[in-house]
């Protein structure tokens, strides 16, 4: 499977989390999210500029552009759009 950075998922992909190389603050934030490696999510919004929303489950999270390029996932929708 193409594994590549959060930040670069489009809206619509659905993606397995691998990987979080994250600082010690990053780390507590997405442990606190809930989120972690195994975990599917699905990108519902995509902004260069400012990060992305995910879903996660039923809940809804937004992580910012810096912490998304720290989380390897796989792209395990059709479509391995990126950028």
């Amino acid at each position: 499977m193409k594994q590549i950075q959060l930040s670069d998922c489009r809206r619509g992909v659905r993606a397995r989390i691998q990987a979080c190389n994250l600082n010690e603050e990053q780390a507590i934030r997405i442990g606190e999210m809930g989120l972690r490696p195994g975990d599917t999510v699905e990108i519902l919004l995509s902004s260069h500029l400012f990060g992305q929303v995910i879903a996660h489950g039923s809940e809804r999270l937004a992580i910012d552009r810096k912490t998304a390029r720290s989380i390897v996932v796989s792209v395990l929708s059709p479509t391995l759009e990126t950028l």
